[in-house]
């Protein structure tokens, strides 16, 4: 009768086991689950933006109709390739200014300080307005409620035993 009373037992004991063993993956795979179908969330949301962004920036495009009126061509095309005379001018005044020793006066031929100015003034205004776009789409609302869920998430878990009673009710607190 003892030697079933103890084979009793650990059949009890076992299956016991094996429910928690159960229940713990079954919270695993839930928790796996919510943070893909938030990550996701978040994929499409960001794609969502930069489709946005993309319709809102390509107003702006030129068209077929007004091509001619949009677009400088010596911004898009280096003046080496549209006006060969320059390029040769260009080079018979960077070998004079070599043949003098005059390495500045080279260096500001070589460096187009008034293209790179007209440059920097059109890419600046382009550069911060891509910035604040993506400012904008990482630090959402919705990005702040996720970080403090995660940041009270892990302080009710490092703070209490796992499987205590507090933690799960805080953990379905915190759920609600």
């Amino acid at each position: 009768m003892i030697r079933w009373r103890t084979q009793i037992c650990n059949i009890g004991w076992m299956t016991e086991k094996k429910f928690a063993y159960l229940q713990e993956r079954e919270d695993k795979i839930l928790d796996t689950m919510r943070n893909h179908d938030i990550a996701e969330g978040k994929r499409r949301l960001e794609n969502k933006y930069k489709l946005d962004a993309m319709t809102i920036d390509s107003r702006r495009w030129p068209k077929l109709d007004d091509l001619d009126n949009t677009i400088a061509t010596n911004f898009i095309l280096p003046q080496t390739v549209l006006n060969y005379a320059d390029y040769q001018n260009k080079l018979q005044r960077l070998a004079f200014h070599a043949e003098q020793g005059d390495h500045e006066a080279m260096q500001k031929l070589l460096d187009k300080e008034d293209v790179m100015a007209k440059k920097n003034s059109m890419l600046q205004p382009l550069y911060r307005d891509l910035k604040t776009t993506i400012k904008h789409m990482t630090y959402t609302s919705e990005y702040k409620v996720m970080r403090q869920y995660v940041r009270n998430r892990a302080l009710i878990l490092n703070a209490l035993p796992e499987g205590s009673s507090k933690a799960t009710d805080g953990l379905k607190a915190l759920e609600t």
